[in-house]
């Protein structure tokens, strides 16, 4: 069942409205921090698109995520997105930054879960492993299906040959 929160239709000019307010508090936070304005250009014409990006490509990828899931995914995103100027890329969102950033909602937080035994953690490692090492087995479950998805759109952008 869909949360209330998430059936309300935000419309365009609302989504305009928001991003103004978190593009000026990035800009305000900038100032008071001192921060070059190179960088303050990077967290609002840089970083706020990707996050826009991700939250969209991740609700297609599984409506159920929750806000929690996608502030989550995030946090990886930019992190990632965040080492592409060090190595001379543009900062953009990848099929694999995408990927990669999910793939906590999937594996870490299930793990973290005590209402699931150690049994059930071994087993869903144990195929885990066997699905990174490039073995091709059958999901188990939707969990499985939705990791293993996961796991090839990073292979999509780095191909096994290449990068084994």
């Amino acid at each position: 069942m869909r949360s209330p929160l998430r059936a309300a239709r935000i419309t365009h000019s609302d989504r305009l409205a928001a991003q103004q307010r978190i593009t000026g508090f990035a800009r305000f936070s900038g100032a008071g921090l001192n921060l070059e304005r190179h960088a303050v250009q990077l967290l609002t014409d840089d970083f706020l698109p990707v996050g826009t990006k991700l939250a969209r490509w991740a609700r297609r990828f599984d409506d159920s995520l929750s806000m929690a899931d996608i502030i989550q995914a995030n946090r990886n995103a930019w992190t990632a997105c965040g080492l592409q100027p060090v190595s001379g890329k543009t900062v953009e969102l990848t099929a694999s930054i995408l990927g990669y950033s999910l793939l906590y909602r999937y594996t870490d937080n299930f793990l973290d879960r005590i209402d699931i035994f150690d049994e059930g953690k071994q087993r869903f490692g144990e195929r885990f492993r066997e699905r990174l090492r490039g073995e091709r087995i059958s999901a188990g479950d939707g969990r499985e299906a939705s990791l293993w998805a996961l796991v090839e759109l990073i292979e999509g952008q780095f191909s096994r040959e290449h990068y084994p």
